[in-house]
């Protein structure tokens, strides 16, 4: 077609697509205004228009600024050593990919630098100062030293290097760049048109060339916010739409992380995206999110306020998961206490063990085609060799699984106001759910097992198992279509749950309990294993469900016969069942402000420091509560507190420090307040004696008082008694 409009073109061009196309409603509906129905076509439409076909594994990528990889100079050996763990760390959790934009004062300067920001300097791997001025070209010369190595180590680890570009800088390319530069304060001088049919060109080429010389993986986009005031805004995104198809063409492969305002694009721009739109929806600074529940634990933060931004993507952007973007963890914060950048080591040992599960899962249930990492414990050496290898392999097979259950992944949807996750394979019989507590407080929630889950009412006998999965491996019970279900949900967790349709069962299983069931000698049910959570008692039988209704003789539970009865598959025993020791939940709430702790609990603690020994500074520890997960910490959960307050407490009439948790370090921002909390660690140390809290608080409204709450608690498992 062809415009009256300027659009920076003279000759006929390509409009943008459109289709229009019939639905039929529903009988569910995500929110009053859209129906399950209309999201599903519209999404459907836009894959038409994909220039390559979807991916079949998840992008496990890492975003380097988020370990503030810029304060890593790569011209010093130990620059070369922090990078190097950086894609080690990568290699180990199978991440294939990380944006690359470290310092390297060999080949660039930030004080050299033309966008407002002062990132160029970390461009094009580290060489966009050189190729914005010419100075170094893909095909015409070799690649620096310090670059090729870099290149050559994370080949050698089967990571690949992704490239942060800013597509509108002051380009130059004798002879022919007067056609796309402008006087612009946004490159301190003059910057290139994304309007200009020549720049569209030269770019797309620079690009392609960059590319096959360095085998990266993609490119990371940004700075690409403004425009070229001599033509329309819409001349300079339909050039860049077409650069970045037309490079998709032409090289497949290529990922693209996409920053600054991609997510106010629309799934029609997001075509194009063969990775991801910007992460969080905005910037990914913690002085920059809000604090949307309260929390100890900064990945705990972050994966609150993504889970949100996501279950917004998909539902009210009728985004695909093809182009939701993960955040794992959280980016470690930039600003010193004066509020300026610092370019040399800072804050490098930030990792939130205590949190990492609920991130993870949460990244897996609202954008497991894109568990794109932020922080990874990498740069310090203490904390890159100590992080436990159990944990480093949950993560790790947790990432694979994403891989398993692509079919599953790309039909996910929130389903109710809370903000869980169903993923149902296409057949709506089997699939996952992923609940999520980011309160303190326990909760019940009930989920009624229909359509919204994209769950569908099968036409032949048979019935759901439900099957826990994380924190714990049990079977809970069955189920039928339309049935409900309630859930308790410890405080601050997420729990996944797989639901299996089945007919019949092989090998027998034990329902609401961790166990394995099997039968010997044809007659006796052996039940080994058997553990629930400490200090509980079951509510109801022992129920086992057999392959057949096949007669049971005897029954053997850890050992021990059992009475039992029998009732064609079903078996159930006729005592009840306790588990000795205190039930202490993870977060478990202080009740009648009376702590009591269990041997068990100390164990673990003991357990996790020996396990992960960091030699902690006290800065650290007072700078972020999510540090030290040896430490047992009392949280004082209010709702909206303020660092203003000046709460004091006692512990058997003992005075004891009231610390104050931000989830910023050096640079203090009185918005990312995250509450009051209390170091027990050197105060409760022994278990079954009672610990009595007394507390000054300031005048709060009804409700605001949440209770006090034991933090860094894992699910506590024993035998029967």
């Amino acid at each position: 077609m062809t415009s009256s409009h300027p659009v920076g073109m003279s000759a006929p061009y390509l409009s943008d697509g459109f289709l229009i196309g019939l639905y039929q409603l529903s009988p569910y509906w995500h929110i009053p205004d859209i129906n399950y129905a209309e999201r599903e076509a519209y999404e459907k439409s836009t894959r038409f228009f994909l220039p390559v076909p979807r991916r079949e594994q998840s992008l496990k990528h890492t975003a380097g600024w988020d370990s503030n990889d810029y304060q890593i100079d790569i011209s010093t050996q130990h620059g070369i050593d922090q990078y190097r763990r950086l894609i080690d760390r990568c290699s180990q959790l199978g991440i294939k990919s990380i944006n690359f934009a470290p310092s390297n004062n060999n080949v660039s300067s930030r004080q050299d630098s033309t966008d407002i920001w002062g990132w160029e300097s970390v461009l094009f791997l580290t060489l966009g100062q050189k190729i914005r001025l010419e100075q170094w070209k893909p095909i015409r010369d070799s690649l620096p030293l310090s670059v090729a190595q870099m290149l050559d180590y994370a080949r050698s680890k089967q990571v690949k290097l992704v490239a942060y570009v800013y597509p509108q800088l002051g380009y130059r390319s004798k002879g022919i760049d007067q056609a796309w530069l402008y006087s612009s304060s946004n490159c301190k001088d003059m910057c290139a048109s994304l309007a200009s049919v020549k720049f569209q060109k030269y770019f797309l080429q620079l690009l392609i060339d960059f590319a096959q010389v360095t085998d990266i993986a993609g490119y990371a986009w940004d700075y690409n916010f403004f425009y070229d005031p001599r033509y329309s805004e819409y001349s300079s995104w339909r050039g860049w739409q077409w650069i970045r198809t037309e490079l998709l063409l032409a090289l497949p492969h290529l990922i693209m992380d996409h920053r600054q305002n991609s997510q106010n694009d629309g799934p029609w721009s997001w075509v194009n995206l063969n990775g991801y739109t910007a992460p969080l929806l905005m910037d990914e600074n913690p002085e920059t999110y809000p604090i949307l529940y309260p929390s100890l634990h900064t990945d705990k933060i972050s994966a609150d306020f993504m889970r949100q931004q996501n279950s917004e993507l998909r539902i009210e952007h009728f985004a695909s998961m093809d182009f939701i973007p993960g955040f794992l963890a959280h980016q470690t914060e930039r600003y010193l206490t004066d509020g300026t950048l610092s370019w040399l080591d800072n804050n490098v040992r930030d990792f939130d063990l205590m949190g990492l599960s609920y991130t993870l899962l949460s990244n897996i249930a609202t954008a497991g085609l894109n568990p794109i990492h932020s922080y990874l414990p990498a740069r310090d050496l203490e904390e890159f060799n100590l992080v436990p290898k159990e944990l480093l392999q949950f993560w790790s097979n947790w990432l694979q699984w994403t891989d398993g259950h692509v079919e599953e992944i790309r039909n996910g949807i929130p389903f109710n106001n809370e903000q869980d996750w169903s993923l149902m394979k296409l057949n709506g019989l089997d699939g996952f759910l992923f609940l999520f507590n980011p309160n303190y407080q326990q909760i019940n929630r009930t989920v009624v097992f229909d359509g919204k889950l994209n769950l569908q009412q099968p036409n032949i006998s048979g019935y759901w198992l439900i099957k826990e999965i994380y924190p714990q491996e049990r079977f809970l019970t069955i189920i039928n279509y339309n049935m409900n279900m309630t859930f308790l949900l410890d405080g601050q967790s997420v729990t996944v749950y797989q639901i299996i349709f089945t007919l019949t069962v092989d090998p027998p299983i034990i329902l609401g309990l961790t166990g394995n069931a099997s039968i010997v000698n044809e007659t006796i049910l052996k039940l080994d294993n058997v553990c629930g959570e400490s200090g509980t008692e079951l509510a109801h039988e022992i129920v086992i469900i057999l392959p057949n209704e096949r007669l049971i003789a005897n029954v053997y539970l850890n050992g021990i016969e059992k009475k039992f009865q029998q009732k064609g598959q079903f078996i159930w025993l006729t005592e009840f069942v306790s588990f000795p020791g205190l039930y202490l939940p993870r977060s478990a709430q202080v009740r009648n402000n009376t702590i009591i702790i269990s041997d068990l609990l100390l164990q673990q603690l003991r357990k996790r420091q020996s396990d992960y020994p960091i030699r902690w500074s006290e800065k650290e520890l007072n700078d972020a509560s999510w540090l030290g997960p040896h430490r047992l910490l009392l949280f004082i959960c209010i709702l909206n507190p303020n660092d203003q307050w000046q709460i004091t407490a006692q512990i058997n009439n003992n005075p004891i420090v009231v610390h104050k948790g931000y989830n910023t370090r050096d640079h203090i921002v009185r918005d990312r307040f995250m509450g009051f909390y209390m170091d027990l660690t050197n105060i409760v140390t022994q278990a079954n004696v009672e610990y009595h809290v007394s507390l000054d608080l300031p005048q709060l409204d009804p409700g605001q008082y949440q209770g006090l709450f034991l933090e860094n608690i894992e699910r506590i498992l024993v035998p029967p008694q």
